[in-house]
């Protein structure tokens, strides 16, 4: 999949410097121009035995985001600018559910997913918005686990808990 994302705004002060005053209409908008990419690839395995039925989902994912100040968004807007980074996730996992009994299932998986970010500069900076100085790289991952039980003694009820914990990386837009 792909998304390629346009958003305009007023300009909200920044410098100061009206649109005119650089050759631009005045009602000239700024913002941000966002790209956001990836693929997800997956299986699903389902298995009987004398113990149950199992079904095992398995699967990888990418993702990759660009995003950066509209045209003319920095000589506008200054420490006011849009993001300007880029961001890629990868993930592998694995679901398993076992179903011993009719009334009960069990589920549990794990995903590993790793993310590189990279701000191609700090807004707060004077200098990186004239010169675009390379800005902040974050390279991190981990698990995310969960846990489940179903149960339906009888028809039309049921009575489940779940646990899962997601790692989350952070957002570039």
């Amino acid at each position: 999949y792909w998304t390629h994302l346009e958003l305009r705004n007023p300009i909200r002060g920044g410098r100061g410097v009206p649109p005119e005053q650089i050759g631009l209409p005045a009602g000239f908008r700024v913002g941000s121009d966002s790209d956001m990419w990836g693929a997800d690839l997956s299986n699903l395995s389902k298995f009987s035995t004398d113990y149950g039925d199992v079904d095992l989902t398995y699967g990888l994912s990418y993702r990759g985001e660009d995003t950066r100040g509209s045209r003319h968004t920095a000589a506008l807007e200054a420490w006011n600018t849009a993001r300007d980074a880029v961001r890629h996730e990868a993930a592998v996992y694995a679901k398993t559910t076992w179903k011993p009994v009719d009334w009960a299932t069990l589920n549990a998986g794990l995903r590993y997913s790793h993310f590189w970010s990279k701000d191609r500069y700090d807004p707060y900076e004077r200098d990186n918005i004239e010169n675009r100085v390379l800005g902040f790289r974050t390279d991190d991952g981990g698990f995310s686990p969960s846990v489940g039980v179903t149960l339906e003694p009888f028809d039309g009820s049921q009575f489940y808990v779940n646990y899962s914990n997601t790692l989350r990386a952070p957002s570039v837009i």
